[in-house]
């Protein structure tokens, strides 16, 4: 049996979850300090493509991201609803007018923490290694 079944986090987290690029940007006109993160959230295991399409549908970006101490700044955006190949790219953007947090991420003084939450109570959170540009595992 599956461990991770076993904790009942279901057919689409952990190995499912991969962390790719991180970029970020200093202010903004607005005192902005911006944080992209791009997630690649694959289907797996024995969930059916409809019930797949089901987890992103009428989903915008604020449902299922967030991050400690940041806000989203593309939080009205909808997912681009899976195809076939049962893969999604998404790239939540979040921010903060914090400079001083902003640096001690870019510097690599503290790592950004992210939360991806696909069903009602189930979620994982995610370390971000801004200054390294990585996600890592989670905690």
């Amino acid at each position: 049996r599956d461990p991770e079944m076993s904790r009942g986090l279901g057919d689409v987290y952990k190995r499912q979850i991969s962390g790719g690029a991180v970029e970020y940007w200093n202010a903004d006109s607005q005192g902005r300090y911006t944080i992209e993160t791009t997630v690649t959230i694959t289907k797996t295991g024995s969930k059916s493509w409809t019930d797949w399409f089901n987890v992103f549908k009428n989903k915008k970006y604020d449902d299922i991201f967030s991050a400690k101490n940041m806000k989203l700044l593309n939080g009205d955006e909808k997912f681009e609803m899976p195809s076939k190949n049962d893969n999604v790219v998404c790239k939540p953007r979040f921010y903060t007018t914090d400079k001083t947090l902003f640096d001690k991420f870019v510097n690599g003084d503290e790592k950004m923490t992210l939360k991806i939450e696909l069903a009602r109570n189930q979620s994982k959170t995610f370390l971000v290694d801004v200054k390294n540009k990585t996600i890592s595992g989670t905690i």
